[in-house]
C-alpha cells in the first residue's frame, strides 16, 4: 500500500514540478525523420536549445551511423549526443521501467536542495538516466543529485549533459 502511494506521489510531483511532455519543433522534426527513414529502430529524442539527445536501439552499426548523419543534418550546428545502442528494441516492460525510473529521478532532483528542476530535462532509456539542461545548480549540487539517482533500483547509469 505504501509503495503504491509512493509511486502515485512521485507521478504527481513529476507532473506538477517538471512541466509537460510536449515535444519541441526540433524534436518533432527528428522524430519524423526517424519514423519515416529508420523505422526498425526504437528512439528516445530530447532537446535542449539546439542540441539533441538520441537514445534507443537500432539493429546495426550502419543504421546507427546513418541515423546520426540524418539527425545532424536536421540540427545543423547543434550538438548531437548519440547514445543509440546496437541491440534489440526495448519491450513494453522495459519501457515501463524506464518511466518509473524517470519519475523517481525527477523526485530525487526535486528533493535535492538548491537544484533548479525547472531547468533540467530527465530522460530514461534502457535503464540509463540522461540529464539535460543549464543553470540548474552548482556542480556540487548536481553531483549530489546524480549520486541519489544512481542509487535508484534498476538504474544502470547516469549521463550528465547539464551545461554541455
Amino acid at each position: 500500500m505504501i509503495k503504491k502511494i509512493s509511486i502515485y506521489l512521485i507521478l504527481i510531483l513529476n507532473i506538477i514540478f517538471c512541466g509537460t511532455a510536449y515535444a519541441t519543433n526540433l524534436e518533432d522534426k527528428v522524430n519524423s525523420v526517424l519514423k519515416t527513414q529508420f523505422s526498425s529502430g526504437s528512439y528516445t529524442v530530447a532537446s535542449h536549445k539546439q542540441n539533441i539527445l538520441l537514445a534507443g536501439q537500432v539493429p546495426s552499426e550502419e543504421m546507427r551511423i546513418q541515423t546520426s548523419k540524418a539527425v545532424q543534418n536536421i540540427i545543423g550546428g547543434g550538438t548531437l549526443w548519440n547514445y543509440l545502442q546496437v541491440r534489440e528494441n526495448e519491450n513494453a516492460a522495459e519501457i515501463s521501467a524506464d518511466g518509473i525510473i524517470t519519475s523517481e529521478a525527477k523526485t530525487r532532483l526535486i528533493l535535492q536542495k538548491n537544484v533548479n528542476t525547472n531547468n533540467i530535462k530527465v530522460v530514461t532509456c534502457a535503464n540509463v538516466v540522461y540529464l539535460l539542461g543549464s543553470n540548474a545548480g552548482t556542480t556540487y549540487q548536481i553531483k549530489g543529485a546524480i549520486h541519489g539517482i544512481k542509487n535508484i533500483a534498476g538504474v544502470k547509469g547516469v549521463v550528465n549533459l547539464i551545461n554541455k
